[in-house]
Formats: C-alpha cells, structure tokens, sequence
C-alpha cells in the first residue's frame, strides 16, 4: 500500500529541508548529465538561504509560490512558479513558469511529481496564468518523459550560455487543466 503524500504550499521554516531534498536530489540525479563540479560544490546551508530569499520574495510579492510534498511527515519532493522569465517564452503566451520540481528517488514514479505538478498548475492558474513552461535538462531522459507524459510539449532548446556542453529543453503547456487533473 502506498502511503499518502499531503501536498502544502511551502513555509520560510521549510527552506533547510527543500535544501536538503535539492541537494540529495542533484547528487542522484544529475551525476553524469552535468559537470561533477556543479554538483559537488551544492551545499544545503548555501541552498537553505536560497530558498530563504526565494521564499521570502513570494510572501512579499505574492508573485510565485512553492509546494512540498510530505509522506509520513518528512519533505521528500518540492517545486515552484512564478511569472515567466524567459521573454520569448513570455511572448509566445507562456506567462507562468514553474521554476522548480524535486522528488528524492526513493519517491519517484510513487505520484509525488504528479501530485506537486498538480498543485503548481492550479496555482499557476490561479495566479492569472492560462499558459506556462520549464526548463529540464535535455538528456534527463526520464524527466522529459514525465513532463511528456503530463501533456508538455517540448517547445525550445539552449545550450549553456557560459560554454559548457549542458543542453536545455523547455516543456509548454498552453492549456494548464493537462497539470491540474
């Protein structure tokens, strides 16, 4: 039987925990589709404040939000929106982005992903949003696939701006109920 997870929007006292799901979560996942420096050099006092700003930047503004995912009271996943950043995608009617999802492996293909994307999409939509997308590492295979799986389109590709060899596909949805079943 699986256990339930209790999706909530995410509190400033949170952001040690969504550091430590990120950190754990990039060591597993990311070893061998990025440089081992990037990963290697994460820390999760470095990432808690991080999450401090970002957190506190959505209280203030009330532009974004973020979700954790709790099963059996421990955050074992996390994502978040805001308004789009990238001007083009902006231009092409995806207002809304969501700028994080994080499941830790042992919770993953259990729902946790489905559930925060859930959660995203009606707050996305709520937040005046019709339309939005994000960024996932192109040769994350298993992460294209579930943003596939999810009703996103892949819709743009970048390259690391700074040289490296990391390639980025962006996922749109242009009808936000595909999140919000």
């Amino acid at each position: 039987m699986t256990r339930p997870i209790h999706i909530r929007q995410a509190t400033l006292a949170d952001a040690p925990e969504i550091a430590r799901v990120q950190v754990e979560t990039w060591g597993v996942a990311y070893r061998g589709l990025v440089p081992d420096a990037l990963i290697d050099q994460m820390r999760v006092p470095d990432r808690t404040t991080m999450w401090e700003k970002i957190l506190n930047t959505y209280d203030e503004s009330g532009r974004g939000a973020a979700a954790v995912a709790e099963r059996d009271g421990e955050i074992v996943g996390f994502g978040s929106w805001n308004p789009q950043r990238e001007a083009e995608l902006e231009d092409e009617g995806f207002t809304g982005e969501v700028t994080s999802l994080y499941v830790l492996s042992d919770h993953q293909r259990a729902g946790v992903g489905r559930a925060l994307m859930s959660w995203l999409g009606h707050g996305l939509a709520d937040g005046g949003h019709a339309a939005a997308a994000l960024w996932v590492l192109s040769n994350n295979a298993g992460a294209c696939a579930f943003y596939e799986a999810l009703g996103g389109e892949a819709i743009r590709t970048r390259t690391d701006p700074h040289g490296g060899d990391v390639s980025e596909t962006a996922f749109g949805w242009v009808d936000l109920s595909a999140l919000t079943r």
